[in-house]
């Protein structure tokens, strides 16, 4: 018995993913969209990095970010706000600075979550 994937079913089993702690089969999933003929669409990057970052895994979180527009997917805010939660739990507080001053090429203004995370980022880096 095999479920095809949908966008429906993709989101379910991301959810179970983060829930069990498993960023690798996530991503793996996220990978698979296109041979089921689904796009990846902003709110598929947002259940992945935030897959990522629940498991502490910086590098994909950023990778998945940076890809975004070769796959004419554009960041938004939601997008760099995980990021930096990423590389906050990852002790990668240089990084998530770089994502918020990233923000401002984008045209993407960071709200409250943003400045929290990267607070939390430079405290878990011992720099606050």
């Amino acid at each position: 018995w095999q479920v095809p994937l949908n966008a429906r079913v993709f989101s379910s089993v991301v959810d179970a993913c983060q829930e069990g702690g498993h960023w690798l089969a996530a991503l793996a999933l996220f990978r698979d969209l296109p041979r089921s003929h689904l796009a990846y669409d902003s709110r598929s990057y947002t259940k992945t990095m935030n897959v990522c970052a629940s498991g502490r895994q910086w590098v994909a979180a950023l990778s998945l970010l940076h890809e975004m527009p070769e796959q004419r997917v554009l960041p938004e805010l939601v997008h760099f706000t995980v990021a930096i939660h990423a590389c906050s739990r990852g002790g990668q507080w240089l990084l998530a600075l770089a994502q918020l001053g990233g923000m401002r090429g984008q045209s993407v203004a960071p709200d409250e979550a943003t400045y929290n995370a990267a607070i939390s980022a430079c405290d878990n880096g011992g720099q606050w």
